[in-house]
Order: C-alpha cells, then sequence, then structure tokens
C-alpha cells in the first residue's frame, strides 16, 4: 500500500494525532469564493487516499508511526469534510460545534484565525488506527535516507507541502526502518514505549455525527462552482484534483478512458533535485503492478493536465517527464510507460509534433533488442452541470 508523511510543527501535535485517530490539514486562505492554488493541491492530496494506506508523521528532522487509513462507519470516502459544506471555501466553519466533527480541543485551534483577511482553518479529515502501534522510538532523516536511500524519492522534496504520498517501495523501505528501530517494543506490554490512544472512541463519536449530517467531500459540486459555460475551469489545480477523485474513485467514464491503476499520486518530483522551488512536478503518477505479483509494475503513468488549449509546448513538457520516469523507474525501458497528454482543446495543428516524441531504445544485452515507443496519449476534457467530467482521447483521424 501507499504511505503518507504528515508535517507537524512540534511532537505534541504529532502526539494529539495520535491520541486521537485523527489528522487535519491547516488550509492558510483569504476570504474569498476561489481556493488558492495551495489549497487546491491539499484537497488534490486528500483525494487519492485510500483506507490501509500507511501513515506517518515527521517533526523536527524525526520520523514517527505507524498507522493506517481507516474508513469510519458511515463515510464514503476516507477523507471527510471537518464540517458539513467545508470544501467550499466561501463558508466559514460553523459556530455549532456539535456539527464540527473533530474534537473539542482541535476545534479551539480552527477558532484562531490570523489577522487581517488571512483565515487558517480546517477543512477536511481522515481517520486511522495504529498498525501495529505508535512507537515512542523515532527515526532521524538522516539515518533513515542511509538505511535504503535508493527507494527514498518523495521523502527528499518534503520541504514546503503539508504532506506527501510515498509509492510502495518508499512506504515500505521506512516501514521497515521504523519497525527495525523498534523491534524489542512490538511486544512488549510496557506502556512507555507507545504513545497513547483514545481512537476507537474518538472515531465511534465520530461516526455517529456522519449518521446525522452530510459530511461527504462536494467534489461535483465544487467544480460546477469552478466550471465556465465551455465547460472548462478556471483552476488548473481543480481540474487536477477532480481528475484524481474520479481516478480514486473509479468513476465509470474516467476509468473507460484511462484503466484503473493501483497506486496513483499528485505533483511528484520530475527532475534532477535541486532547490524545492525550482523543483519540475508531474501533475499525476501512478503505476498498474502485474495481477498476482505484488510490488512488480506493468506499466506507469504520466498525465500532464492543462485547464485551456493544449500548446506544442505542452508536449515538450511532458516528454521530459516520460524521459526522467525511464530512467528513475523503469530502468531505461520505454514499454513500460503511458503518457496522457489532457486539456480542453486539442488543437489539430498539435499532432504535427507527435513525430518528435517517438523514441527509439536499447533493452537487454544477449540478445539486444531495439523498441519504439510512442504512447502519448491526447484528451479533451469537459465538465457538465453536474461537477462531472467526461474524456475523450482524440486522434489526427
Amino acid at each position: 500500500m501507499a504511505g503518507y508523511l504528515f508535517n507537524m510543527d512540534s511532537l505534541e501535535g504529532i502526539q494529539q494525532a495520535f491520541e486521537l485517530g485523527c489528522y487535519s490539514t491547516y488550509i492558510t486562505r483569504q476570504k474569498s469564493s476561489k481556493w488558492s492554488t495551495a489549497a487546491a493541491s491539499t484537497l488534490g492530496d486528500y483525494v487519492t487516499i485510500c483506507e490501509g494506506d500507511s501513515v506517518f508523521f515527521f517533526s523536527d528532522r524525526n520520523i514517527y508511526g505507524i498507522g493506517k487509513v481507516v474508513k469510519l462507519d458511515n463515510a464514503k470516502d476516507c477523507f471527510i469534510e471537518t464540517f458539513p459544506g467545508a470544501t467550499f471555501p466561501e463558508n466559514f466553519p460553523c459556530s455549532d460545534t456539535a456539527k464540527h466533527i473533530m474534537p473539542n480541543t482541535t476545534i479551539k485551534r480552527m477558532a484562531q484565525y490570523g489577522s487581517g483577511h488571512i483565515y487558517r482553518d480546517q477543512r477536511w479529515m481522515l481517520a486511522f488506527k495504529p498498525a501495529p502501534k505508535f512507537f515512542r522510538t523515532c527515526i532521524d532523516t538522516d539515518d533513515l535516507l542511509m538505511s535504503d536511500s535508493a527507494s527514498f524519492k518523495s521523502i527528499r522534496v518534503n520541504e514546503g507541502r503539508s504532506f506527501i504520498k510515498m509509492d510502495d517501495d518508499e512506504t515500505q523501505a521506512l516501514t521497515s526502518a521504523l519497525i527495525q528501530r523498534n523491534k524489542i517494543h512490538i511486544n512488549s506490554s510496557n506502556p512507555d514505549v507507545f504513545y497513547s490512544t483514545k481512537y476507537q472512541e474518538v472515531h465511534g463519536s465520530i461516526s455517529k455525527k456522519l449518521e446525522l449530517d452530510d459530511y461527504e467531500p462536494k467534489i461535483a459540486g465544487l467544480l460546477t462552482k469552478s466550471r465556465k459555460k465551455n465547460g472548462s475551469l478556471g483552476q488548473e489545480m481543480l481540474l487536477e484534483a477532480g481528475f484524481l477523485y474520479q481516478m480514486t474513485s473509479q468513476e465509470p467514464g474516467t476509468i473507460n478512458t484511462f484503466g484503473i491503476w493501483d497506486y496513483i499520486a499528485h505533483q511528484i518530483p520530475g527532475s534532477p533535485f535541486k532547490p524545492i522551488q525550482y523543483m519540475d512536478r508531474i501533475d499525476v503518477f501512478g503505476y498498474r503492478q502485474i495481477p498476482g505479483f505484488e510490488h512488480i509494475v506493468d506499466t506507469f503513468f504520466i498525465a500532464e493536465l492543462k485547464k485551456d488549449s493544449a500548446r506544442p509546448e505542452d508536449i515538450h513538457q511532458i516528454m521530459k517527464y516520460v524521459d526522467w520516469i525511464r530512467d528513475e523507474y523503469a530502468a531505461g525501458n520505454y514499454n513500460l510507460i503511458s503518457a496522457y497528454l489532457i486539456a480542453k482543446r486539442i488543437p489539430k495543428s498539435l499532432f504535427q509534433e507527435l513525430d518528435s516524441v517517438v523514441r527509439q531504445f536499447t533493452i537487454g544485452s544477449r540478445p539486444a533488442r531495439t523498441g519504439k515507443w510512442d504512447n502519448l496519449h491526447l484528451a479533451e476534457y469537459s465538465v457538465d452541470e453536474h461537477g462531472v467530467i467526461s474524456f475523450n482521447e482524440v486522434s489526427l483521424t
């Protein structure tokens, strides 16, 4: 399964998360009817969370764990709104504490707004349980990176993010490092080696609220509000969030176009390491495993999304990512990669660029085999009046 690493400002915050079995990001925003790019990106990260994904926390160089995401009773998704309608940015946290999902200790922090027209509140929440325990013994980042250097990619570019998603290999490497560090504590009955938790009580209380009111994230409703008359979206990051949500929830039309993928992630590094603010990031990255063979990849998935018409330079941008994935993940084998450029409109003139994306490559040694890659697909999107995104793969013919 995938894993999530949540950045916290203190160990006390991590202890509270372990105690409650809950996590909710603080969203910094202006008084506006639109989400900022950062807030929309955070929503895009939330929508890919699945039951059973691993949970870790980071603070002051150290990583703590381990938890597993759980789907609460009466919840449709693995993340929920902290109050009804929280997915719409113009809604302020309601004053009725009975409608807040988060426990009272957290609600008090939600009410502490910043100065001027800047607000800081929590909008979405996920629940998790110990797996097997919330260990007090953490692991230093340097020790972690030296334990299995090749597996760690996302952790190296963790700066400036509320949380990051890790693939199966990175999650397994982090889990192994923490378990090895705590192996003498796994069967211990000494409460001093684990952080205490009352997650069952808290989850039960939240589930009762879910039974009384609607806390399902209103992704389609948000897209409806952001939709233009021509069916496009005004924010590219919301297009990504909607696409990821429909992929993760296996919306039939989306799956019919792109297929089902075992792992799907948002804004992953797509260039050699450099200062974080200059890193290139792939809009959507994923992979499908060979059925019956866990951790063996059949195909990697790349998607670049544009809210308006695609341009020739977009073709070359996504091909840069294809080349990057070939080197970083596919061991030089282009045949393991499937790429999509998605835009509101694909001009016919763009097909003239496709000859430049063909890749000739050689794999193997004895015998060596020459291959040809031209697995770049072009697709147009449109958002209907109900907030559902439809996709149509286009060709020159």
